[in-house]
C-alpha cells in the first residue's frame, strides 16, 4: 500500500472496495452479490490535498462506508478502485 502511485485531486479519495467471496467445496469462487442501495466497506488508498474551503478528514488506510453508486470506477494495474468525493462517503469505521 505504500507504493500506491495514484493521487486524487482536491477533496477526492481513491478507495479499494473490500470483497467477501465464498469458495464452494469444488473450489468455485462466488462473489458477494450486492444491490445499488447496499452500504459497502473500502480501504482509503490515497487522499487529495483538500481545498481552501474544505480540509481532508480522511487518511490513507482508513476503512470507510460507501454506497455502490458513489464515485467513479477506475481500473489501474489490474485492480479495481473507486474515485469519490470525500462527501460521498458515509462514515469512517473505527476498530
Amino acid at each position: 500500500m505504500s507504493d500506491f502511485k495514484l493521487r486524487p485531486i482536491g477533496t477526492k479519495v481513491i478507495i479499494k472496495p473490500t470483497t467477501k467471496e465464498k469458495i464452494t467445496k469444488a473450489g468455485i469462487i462466488l462473489p458477494e452479490m450486492k444491490s445499488a442501495g447496499d452500504v459497502n466497506l473500502a480501504r482509503v488508498m490515497s487522499v487529495g490535498k483538500g481545498t481552501n474551503e474544505q480540509s481532508m478528514k480522511l487518511s490513507k488506510g482508513d476503512i470507510v462506508a460507501y454506497n455502490l453508486n458513489s464515485g467513479d470506477k477506475l481500473e489501474y494495474e489490474g485492480e479495481r478502485y473507486i474515485v469519490a468525493k470525500q462527501t460521498e462517503l458515509f462514515a469512517i469505521v473505527k476498530n
